[in-house]
């Protein structure tokens, strides 16, 4: 891993399994850590939404680091603001990856 591309992190094990539905719902979870995050316990949730045309897809993290949870809870908390900002773009574009669509919306 590396922080802005640059400086070395150390590395990060990315865990994924793929729990079982319950009901409409499917999972996609990393279990993973690293030397500095203990637990980094991200699981994606998606399902059918409003009239059945929509899906929800939700990010829930629970991050344990020690003295750096804090500082990596909050890293966390932009990091999927900003995937989901991205997702919603992608989809207002019918999923389109040529159309051009401002950074951050």
């Amino acid at each position: 891993m590396f922080l802005f591309g640059v400086i070395p992190l150390g590395w990060q094990a990315i865990v994924i399994t793929l729990p079982e539905p319950e009901g409409n719902s499917r999972f996609v979870r990393d279990n993973g850590y690293s030397l500095l995050i203990r637990r980094w316990d991200h699981w994606i949730t998606i399902e059918p939404a409003g009239d059945g045309t929509c899906t929800r897809y939700t990010d829930t993290v629970h991050v344990d680091a020690g003295l750096l949870t804090p500082l990596i809870a909050g890293f966390a908390k932009v990091f999927y603001a900003h995937r989901q900002r991205r997702w919603r773009a992608l989809a207002r574009r019918g999923f389109s990856a040529l159309a051009p669509t401002p950074l951050l919306r």
